[in-house]
This record gives C-alpha cells, structure tokens and sequence, in this order.
C-alpha cells in the first residue's frame, strides 16, 4: 500500500456548443491557468498492478474566451475550482526493482565486477570462480588478465560495483526530463494565448513527444556512465585457528 501525493500547474480549457445569441452557431472556448493538487493511495495486488483511489483540485482562473466566429477576448473573472475524485486501476510500465537477497546468503557470484579488501590489499576485478573457501579474480592489469586465488577467511570486505547510469538509463531519464519540462512550457503557452488552444490531448502529446525526443538526444550525447559500490555478503569458510588463518593471510599484508 502506497500514498503519494500529487502538485502541477495545468491547462483547462472548457468548450462547447453554443446557438444564436448573435455570435453564430459552433463552440465556444474558455481556457486559463490553475494550480493543481491532490493526493491518493495505491494498493498492490500485483508486482506492476495496483488498484488507484484519488482526489484531485484544480484552482485557477479562465483568463480568455473565444466566440464561435474566432473573435476572442480577455475575461475578468474571479477564481473558479474544479475537482474529482479517480477510482481505477495503475499499471507500472517496465521493469520493477528486484527483492533483496535475505540477509544470510551469500551475494557474491560468478561474472561480478567487485572490490574485495584482503587484508592491507585491495583488489578490483570481475570474480571468475565462487567456491567453498575460495575466491578467484580476475584483473586487468597493464593489458593483461591475471588470476588470484583468494582465500575467505582472508577477505575482510567485499563490494559488487553496480552500474547506475547506463546509456540507456540516460536517454530515458532524459526523454522523461524533456517530455515534462518542454509539457510545462505548452501549459503555460496554452492557458496565455490569444487563441483558443487545441483539445488538451492533442496539446499535451505534442508537447510530451517533442521533449523526450529532444531529452533524449541531449541525454545521449551528454550523459556518462557512472556507478557506485554495494555491499556484498560473504559467508566466511571457517580456519583451522588463529595461527592457521594468519598464516593463510600473511601473504596479503605488506611488509612493514
């Protein structure tokens, strides 16, 4: 069960027929700005699948009007709201983020990229074997591939390095960014104009595509990869004893 809340800028445009009263027969238009804000709750009866309950209000004010026969004009009128309450259904489109592992297992696998402080040492490599009591890694070191076998009882930490911008996470942060930045940008434009503006969502998908695509394209050619460390779990493989385990560990500590 998750509530959120919910605070925008939006359009209204109010039309309809309107006949005789010396303006001609068609549709008259009345549009303006308002602050919109509300809140809801989701219930999820599915990973992506959750029922939506919510209550939207929009206060603003319809600043201009437009006549059937296209003759439009300012309106000098007080603040009007509008509200509604939505009860449906949200479907969460893409992947959704995976459960953690429990706590007791061991994290650490084959093909990772990880940072394991052995020791006084530290090395960054992609893990190549996960056994009982060992380790292997594998480093790139000055264009060559060098493995090593290291010991459990000898890792005192271990990080898995977790992509976080990838270029396809950029592009689509970046296509979101634009469609919401550029759509803000047509509601202003919409609620100010002399005319009146085309139906909303004719309006908003205009809007919407041309800055994902522009988002998009900047995102491409600015974005760069990044990532950050996670902690990993390593079940330890039990010593024979103290003087065993510092035996085996010895090698990884640098001469004093």
């Amino acid at each position: 069960m998750t509530p959120y809340l919910l605070l925008g800028y939006s359009s209204r445009l109010l039309n309809g027929p309107l006949n005789g009263g010396g303006f001609g027969n068609g549709v008259f238009n009345e549009w303006g700005g308002a602050f919109t804000y509300g809140g809801g709750i989701e219930v999820f009866i599915a990973r992506q699948f959750a029922l939506d309950a919510a209550y939207v209000q929009s206060e603003g004010t319809y600043t201009r009007a437009q006549n059937p026969d296209g003759v439009g004009f300012s309106l000098n009128t007080s603040a009007t709201t509008t509200s509604r309450v939505t009860v449906g259904g949200t479907w969460h489109i893409g992947s959704m983020a995976a459960a953690p592992l429990a706590p007791s297992e061991d994290t650490i696998s084959a093909g990772q990229t990880v940072r394991l402080k052995v020791g006084g040492v530290t090395l960054i490599g992609t893990v190549i074997g996960a056994r009982r009591d060992t380790v292997v890694l594998q480093q790139l070191v000055h264009d060559t591939a060098r493995q090593a076998e290291v010991p459990r009882e000898c890792i005192a930490s271990a990080d898995l390095n977790v992509p976080v911008n990838s270029r396809k996470a950029i592009v689509m942060r970046g296509a979101f960014i634009g469609a919401i930045g550029v759509s803000l940008v047509g509601v202003l434009t919409s609620s100010t104009q002399s005319h009146a503006p085309p139906q909303t969502g004719e309006s908003f998908a205009t809007y919407a595509l041309g800055g994902a695509v522009l988002g998009g394209v900047v995102g491409a050619i600015s974005g760069e990869h990044d990532s950050r460390w996670q902690s990993l779990r390593l079940n330890q493989a039990a010593s024979a004893g103290p003087v065993d385990r510092e035996a085996a560990c010895r090698s990884w500590h640098p001469p004093a």
